[in-house]
């Protein structure tokens, strides 16, 4: 299984820059730019602390960029699949949420999927 983190430099480097963006957006104007850098900030460590995670682990995105996860030492994905799409669904805007990663097994797509987050900010 390959690693589900990016590198941790290149994280902690994005998470900075979100912060620098944070703090300069400062009028009405900046309103809408200053929702989507806390918005990419909070993916990066959401990312982040699923990657760390062990035990049982599902993640679930939407087309809006919208996300859920979840995980606990149990093993039963049943639970933690309907769990995490609640979640996404939750911040989905009538959009279904999809199972994008189980266990860490396709922590490509779940890579791919932050990145495009991050790029399209």
């Amino acid at each position: 299984m390959k690693s589900l983190s990016l590198n941790t430099r290149d994280l902690v480097k994005a998470k900075t820059y979100a912060d620098k963006l944070i703090n300069s957006f400062n009028s009405e104007y900046h309103s809408q730019y200053k929702k989507r850098a806390t918005s990419i900030k909070n993916l990066l460590e959401s990312y982040q602390d699923y990657g760390k995670t062990g035990g049982s682990k599902v993640w679930a995105t939407a087309e809006d960029g919208s996300y859920g996860y979840v995980y606990n030492d149990i093993d039963d994905i049943e639970t933690l699949t309907k769990n995490a799409l609640s979640f996404c669904q939750k911040y989905a805007e009538q959009q279904p949420c999809h199972v994008i990663d189980v266990n860490g097994a396709n922590s490509d797509v779940i890579r791919k999927f932050v990145i495009e987050q991050v790029i399209t900010m």
